[in-house]
């Protein structure tokens, strides 16, 4: 979330923004799904199996982070880097398999 230009380096969105995990595979809470990703755990995991869809809702405002799976709050985060920039939808390796549908980016005034 909110990385300058990446200029074919996906490292960057990592380094400069923030990523919003969607794996339930680590084995620690700053890495499961809904965590800022080594900044903030979420409170629980409320995810669904695997081959089931999952609800992500990702609000920003100013340095203020939500997410919000499954209609559940579980994490809350208040940053400190850039408050513009890019989405990125998915930064790993070529054997991980993640679908995404009904994306959908809009301006909370």
């Amino acid at each position: 979330m909110r990385f300058p230009d990446p200029d074919d380096s996906p490292n960057i969105a990592v380094r400069e923004g923030y990523e919003i995990q969607i794996d339930d595979k680590a084995g620690d809470p700053i890495h499961q799904t809904g965590a800022i990703y080594d900044f903030a755990a979420p409170s629980k995991v409320v995810s669904k199996p695997p081959g089931q869809w999952n609800t992500m809702e990702i609000q920003t405002q100013d340095q203020s982070y939500i997410v919000i799976i499954n209609g559940q709050k579980v994490t809350e985060f208040t940053g400190d880097r850039f408050t513009e920039g890019y989405v990125g939808l998915q930064a790993h390796d070529d054997k991980s398999k993640v679908s995404f549908r009904n994306i959908i980016i809009k301006e909370i005034r």
